[in-house]
């Protein structure tokens, strides 16, 4: 039996027997891969494009890079919410920010990332607040900023009308501002009371096996940790199983006023079996299952104290606290154009190929017969030619 490949609207013969249907470009990277569908706002969405771009236009985009359409809805606001399907592969996109990155190649619209510089005006961090990080290997990277003098009160319309855009329900500022950034940006993140956390340090640590541990939300029951799982500790007990959930007994309140804001990378593997042997599961957890680089963690820490600052008020305590590993480089990755022309079995130019590849952010050099790429820290999952020649192709258009 032979494949037939054919791009989107080309035109088959009526009478040549085949049989149609979509099918991802196969590749090991997207070879049995679970898919599941995000709910996303166009508004939101349009945030990091310029210019904006319609409904359809998005729907389109977004289906013909490998992220299918599933449907939409018109809301009482005139904001229109999508249905796209997610691919395991690529946590990069669970995020608004990450598809309009994705539609921007596509459509050769500017993306606008966000960009937060919050200034910090309090004494040192360490004076308050130390990070001890004893499994670097499962956290790569913690980050710890101390903000106090916050007023916890209800977000402004304009955060209310994106979280409810995609059927979250708004909190109050500080809970509003961590899911905010989570659906933007893709990191999941967590704010503490630092008034009900005992001791001056954090603790990255494995659990002690049936340590009990109260999650947070209206219907969580207590749980007994095994020594598998790795919480974040104060100098009593579990304050937040890490990867997946806070813990009750620290969480934000009305009366509320000063906070420690934890941003981090979690092991996939380690998230995934504590979050599916104790039944709790997670926005966060979702994340951090498919892939969060450490760089990511410090751009949304940054978000976050800025966005917790103009919502809530009060002062950045100077440095952060941070355990864990150095932030590793970009890797770099080349591809054969021969090889490209090979496998996709059409005669791309070299000079579409650099485009296609630098459409993705890969900073994309010819030399000779290869191109040299730089992989951006969000692309988990590019690692070796095969990968590139699949990003030619998703951009090219098969």
């Amino acid at each position: 039996m032979v494949d037939h490949v054919f791009r989107h609207a080309q035109r088959v013969p009526a009478h040549s027997g085949l049989g149609i249907k979509r099918r991802r470009f196969p590749t090991k990277a997207t070879k049995s891969i679970p898919c599941v569908t995000m709910k996303t706002s166009v508004t939101w969405i349009n945030d990091y494009l310029e210019p904006d771009a319609p409904a359809e236009t998005q729907g389109d985009a977004l289906t013909a890079c490998g992220f299918p359409f599933e449907g939409e809805h018109q809301l009482e606001d005139g904001e229109i919410q999508q249905e796209i399907e997610m691919s395991s592969n690529r946590g990069d996109c669970v995020c608004h920010a990450g598809l309009a990155r994705e539609i921007a190649a596509l459509t050769g619209r500017q993306f606008q990332p966000p960009e937060s510089a919050p200034a910090a005006t309090g004494e040192p961090i360490d004076q308050r607040m130390q990070v001890d990080n004893r499994e670097p290997k499962l956290c790569p990277l913690y980050t710890a900023h101390l903000i106090t003098g916050v007023t916890v009160g209800p977000s402004p319309k304009w955060m209310q009308d994106r979280l409810r855009a995609i059927g979250q329900v708004p909190r109050n500022n500080l809970v509003d501002a961590t899911n905010f950034v989570l659906f933007e940006l893709g990191q999941p993140t967590h704010v503490f009371d630092l008034d009900l956390l005992e001791g001056d340090a954090i603790v990255i640590r494995r659990a002690q096996d049936g340590e009990a541990f109260m999650p947070l939300g209206e219907d969580a029951r207590e749980v007994r940790l095994h020594a598998s799982d790795l919480v974040i500790a104060d100098a009593t007990r579990p304050v937040a199983l890490a990867g997946i959930k806070g813990g009750a007994e620290t969480s934000v309140t009305e009366s509320t006023t000063d906070i420690l804001i934890e941003s981090a990378t979690f092991d996939r593997v380690t998230v995934r079996n504590s979050s599916r042997r104790l039944g709790i599961a997670s926005d966060s957890s979702y994340r951090f299952e498919r892939g969060v680089h450490p760089a990511q963690a410090r751009a949304a820490a940054d978000r976050l104290v800025a966005l917790i600052l103009e919502l809530a008020g009060g002062t950045l305590h100077r440095g952060v606290a941070i355990g864990g590993e150095p932030i590793p480089e970009p890797t770099r990755v080349s591809m054969r154009t021969s090889r490209c022309v090979q496998l996709l079995g059409e005669q791309l130019t070299q000079k579409h190929m650099v485009e296609c590849l630098g459409a993705l952010g890969l900073e994309p050099e010819l030399d000779g017969d290869e191109i040299h790429t730089t992989i951006p820290h969000h692309r988990l999952d590019l690692k070796e030619e095969i990968d590139l020649i699949e990003e030619v192709a998703r951009i090219h258009g098969y």
